[in-house]
């Protein structure tokens, strides 16, 4: 997913804006463990407007969806006195949301299904979050339709996932 970012700097920001700085503070889970932001490649960060891809989520907990950046301008006033001035922004990723509609997993059935992320390739393993795939979709025009077959996942569960990232289980039925 792209992301842009902008200055409400207008047309004033022209000549005055300073690169844009991602923060990356580490962050401390409940459990003790930490993380910190991936290091995030900015387009057009010297610019009024730059933007950035929204890396892949890798697990359900590795991080909070948000990332920071910092925005810092230099300004002259009338009487010719210079300053800057910083702004911290803060970008969250709304991840994707996938549910079934029907959940009937067996051949000749489609396990059929919504999803909020048009476009998004949805892989649906088994038996775990790492588990094999077992079938791939995309949302199109909000919904997803993936056949069926004999063979049973695990519990009857599959997990998803998006190409922006982990989304859920699905419990399906024989």
């Amino acid at each position: 997913m792209s992301v842009k970012l902008a200055s409400r700097l207008g047309r004033h920001a022209e000549g005055h804006v300073l690169p844009w700085t991602q923060v990356r503070p580490r962050n401390t889970h409940p459990d003790g463990t930490t993380y910190q932001d991936p290091l995030l490649s900015l387009t057009g960060a010297a610019t009024a407007k730059p933007s950035f891809q929204f890396p892949r989520k890798s697990s359900t907990t590795s991080d909070d969806n948000a990332f920071q950046f910092r925005l810092t301008t230099a300004h002259t006033n009338a009487d010719g006195a210079s300053f800057t001035r910083s702004d911290l922004v803060e970008v969250t990723q709304r991840p994707d949301a996938v549910a079934a509609t029907t959940a009937r997993w067996r051949a000749g059935d489609e396990l059929v299904g919504a999803g909020t992320h048009e476009g998004a390739r949805l892989s649906f393993h088994g038996g775990s979050q790492a588990g094999p795939v077992v079938a791939t979709a995309t949302v199109t025009d909000g919904a997803w339709t993936v056949p069926g077959t004999d063979a049973q996942p695990a519990g009857g569960i599959l997990y998803v996932w998006s190409d922006h990232g982990y989304v859920g289980a699905i419990t399906v039925t024989p």
